[in-house]
């Protein structure tokens, strides 16, 4: 079962599911980016990020998801 939901706050709905934050944020752009071309440079759907629960994710989860968005962050896989 998914962890985390990506949800169109404007309509009002569950865009996709997601095990890990980062596959969110990433469905986040691409999102955002197809929205962008198909309305133009200035359109856009609101989105929050949600646990499979619907309630919101945590701050310090919300924080990574902002940097990781921002495309400083890389989450690197092992030790």
């Amino acid at each position: 079962m998914a962890k985390y939901q990506l949800v169109d706050t404007f309509n009002k709905v569950v865009i996709s599911r997601h095990n890990s934050l980062e596959a969110m944020v990433r469905a986040d752009k691409r999102h955002s980016q197809m929205i962008r071309k198909a309305n133009g440079q200035s359109s856009y759907i609101p989105t929050s990020y949600r646990n499979s629960d619907g309630t919101p994710i945590s701050d310090d989860d919300a924080q990574f998801c902002s940097y990781f968005y921002s495309g400083a962050g890389r989450i690197r896989q092992g030790g």
